[in-house]
Formats: structure tokens, sequence, C-alpha cells
């Protein structure tokens, strides 16, 4: 975490001019600790500024890729935040590619924040809660997908079937991305965008490991892009080209690729929407026209054959414990000799290191979302795959004692990306794990 100190070229200046405000130095970050309890990172934070200074603005950035903190000095915050750039592409590597990584962390996001504050105000001042913007946009699609304002997700029944047939999303192809993305908004109403943005000739592709009916959640992270009127045509603007699975399809493969129609009436005009930093975009497809185009790259070129609801909604992280076999992300704990049931879900998320400083738990996993490893004072909580050809989406729990002479009792959670699963952590004392649980959620 970087934090940047700008003063008002004149003291008693506002803090709302960008091109009025200067680079005085960083201020000292220290303490850094993420916190399971709170979901948040605190740290202490030490500023100094004149004697004679009124206001300042701190600017918060973390996951840059470098800052040239040498040559800030004399700069506006329009200058430096033009300067501090990400990357979207490693040569020919897409950064974040879900399919090559089992969960994002999300502090691998590039993420700004801006505090106004007096000067004044510092000492009496004993914390203060920072919410850190994401440079980047979240990108959803489903069937007849929606969501809404609070985060809340709408998908009916049978979403996935178009005129008596049933189709699967196999594939997400992503072309024309923005190459290039500036970490710190410093104008958050409007795009932040970098004043040479380059557009990317290679896709980013979303292979599934299986065709799904259901939405393809958490596995596409975009720059901001600037849309365009149609009649400009979508030469740069970001496209989304999905392969469909239906059983009447020609080929081996049975896949047809469409690609999504992104335009809508934009003040007046039809338009193709920009994407925005720290929204989630979710496009629901409504209708599936034709028989698609035999490769991604000529559905590229060809006619938008998906018809969409675009919805798009601040980037919301609900915390939601699910309470049951099956919920989202999807998970299923191994165990052949019982049933996957809600009491003994609830029994084999027990971890009883007092019969061993070391217990493992097999749970089988759906959706992509996997949930992370971490350590507290008493135990350390590690999750990996389980690499075994004849089993799939397989992972395994870890759980070890810190001190096998304490005692404790205590109830966790594996962290999903915005779910949780409960756990019930004990050493030679009994489990908090209620004994009986009403209802199959």
């Amino acid at each position: 975490m970087y934090v940047l100190v700008f003063l008002p070229r004149d003291n008693a200046g506002g803090l709302d001019d960008s091109d009025n405000l200067l680079f005085y130095n960083m201020a000292h970050v220290s303490n850094l600790n993420y916190s399971q309890i709170k979901k948040a990172t605190d740290f202490n934070l030490k500023v100094n500024v004149p004697h004679d200074s009124q206001r300042v603005k701190l600017v918060f950035v973390a996951n840059p890729k470098r800052l040239d903190v040498e040559g800030f000095k004399n700069k506006t915050l329009t200058d430096i935040s033009s300067e501090i750039e990400f990357k979207a592409f490693n040569q020919a590597t897409y950064i974040w590619d879900m399919t090559k990584q089992s969960t994002l962390d999300s502090e691998s996001l590039p993420i700004s924040a801006a505090l106004d504050m007096n000067v004044a105000d510092f000492e009496k001042l004993k914390s203060v809660d920072i919410s850190l913007c994401r440079a980047v946009a979240r990108v959803d699609i489903g069937f007849n997908y929606s969501v809404n304002s609070d985060g809340s997700e709408v998908q009916p029944d049978n979403a996935n079937i178009f005129d008596g047939k049933a189709y699967l999303i196999n594939s997400i192809y992503v072309y024309r991305i923005t190459e290039n993305g500036l970490v710190v908004a410093p104008e958050a109403e409007r795009l932040n965008i970098s004043n040479s943005p380059k557009v990317s000739n290679v896709p980013y592709v979303v292979k599934l490991a299986k065709a799904t009916a259901n939405p393809v959640k958490r596995m596409i992270y975009l720059p901001e892009n600037k849309g365009a009127r149609s009649i400009d045509g979508d030469e740069t603007v970001t496209t989304f080209v999905v392969g469909v699975y239906n059983e009447g399809f020609q080929g081996v493969d049975k896949t047809r690729y469409y690609k999504v129609n992104r335009s809508k009436i934009i003040d007046g005009e039809l338009s193709y929407e920009s994407l925005s930093r720290n929204k989630r975009i979710v496009i629901g497809i409504n209708e599936i026209i034709g028989d698609g185009y035999r490769t991604p790259d000529e559905a590229l070129k060809g006619e938008a054959d998906l018809n969409t609801t675009i919805t798009v909604v601040d980037w919301i992280e609900e915390d939601i414990e699910v309470g049951g076999q099956g919920g989202y992300p999807g998970f299923k704990w191994k165990d052949d000799a019982l049933n996957a049931d809600t009491e003994h879900y609830h029994r084999l998320s027990d971890f009883d290191l007092g019969a061993s400083s070391v217990v493992v738990k097999e749970i089988y996993i759906y959706g992509g979302a996997i949930p992370k490893s971490f350590e507290t004072d008493k135990f350390k909580l590690f999750v990996e795959e389980v690499l075994d050809s004849t089993e799939e989406n397989l992972w395994k729990i870890t759980v070890s004692a810190i001190d096998r002479s304490i005692l404790f009792s205590v109830k966790d959670f594996l962290e999903f990306d915005n779910h949780r699963v409960p756990l019930y952590i004990y050493q030679n004392m009994k489990s908090l794990r209620p004994e009986k649980v009403a209802g199959g959620r």
C-alpha cells in the first residue's frame, strides 16, 4: 500500500481540482494487517505536512506496477494519475486469466482511493474507514440472467431453453481488451483511461471444463474501455463472443459461436456502452438467433446474434454464509460412508485437532470460486487441489494446530469469493457445532 500526499497550490484552496493539487511527499505506512473478522486491512499511517497546511488529499494506491516517486516532484495529481499505469497483458498472456488460477485474490487487482482531510483533525482522529476502488470492471454472462442494484441475482428456471432447445455456455472470447489502464481515478464520475490506450489483438479465452446452463461469474475482469457510436463500428470496443453448445448443432463439439449485441440507445443514439471501473456488468442472453458461426473469429466479424439485456451496477461484494449442502459456489464434502444431507454436512465440517494435530478432509467444489488458505493464532488452514485424473473438482482442506498444548473451540469459515462455509475447529474441547440443524439449508 502506497499513500501519496497532495497539497493545494494555494494553502486555502480546495481539494476538488486535480490540476490544483501538487505532490508533497509519501506518507509512512506500517503494521499492514488483514483482519478475517472485519474483512478489512488495517494499517497505521504517519503523515508529515508543513505546519501551516490547512487541508490535504491522501491518495491510496495498491498493486501498481511501479511508482516513480522521485519523478513526482512538482507534479499535479492529474499528471501523476496519468503515469501510474497497469498492464492487462504479460506479452500475450492475460494477467487475470481465471482459467489458470483457482481464485482471484482481490489484492492482486490495481485499486485506489482518495481521502480529503483537514489537517486540524489529524490529532483527533483515531481511525477512518477507506473504501478502495478497483481499476477494472467485472463481467458476468448467463442465460436470462440479471442482477439488482443491491447485488442480488435473478435467473428463472429453464433460463437456457429457447424455442424448446436447451443451450449451454461452452466458452467466452473477449476481444479488443484495453491493454493498459490507470490505477488512480482522480475523476471518479468519468472514465479514467490512459492518454495512449492500446487495444489488444489477442483475445482472452475462457474455456469451461464443462458446458453449463449456469451464469459464468468471476471469470472476466477487464480494464476500462471507451464505448462508441454504432455507426462508427466496434473496432475499438471490447467485444464478447460466446461459444454455445447445443445437441442439434453440427460438428464434433456441437458448438457454434455468437457475438454479444452490446448496442443500446445512449443519449438518443445507438451506441456501445463504455466499460467503467469498479462496476459489475451483467450480460443476460435473452435470445439466440440462427446457428451462429463456425469459429470465434468469424463471429467477431459477423452480426451480433445474441440479443441481451446488459445491467451495470456497483460492484458490491456480499458476505453470505452458506448454511447447508450444495449452496453456491457449490460444495460437497467427500465421505463415501455418509449421505450428503445437512446433518452430515455439519458433521463433516468438524476438525478435531485434539485427536490429531493435523486433520485433512476432501471437498468437491463447483463453480470455480476456490476458498483461500489462511492462518490464525490457533491453527493453519491450507487449501490445495487433488490432482487425480479420476476425480474432478476435488480439493483438500488441511487444518493443523499451531500449539498442541492450548485448548480452544471456534467457529470459522472457508472464505470463497463472496460466500463462506462454516467450519468447527477445536482442540481438547467440545465442538461449537449445533447438535441439531433445522431445515435443509
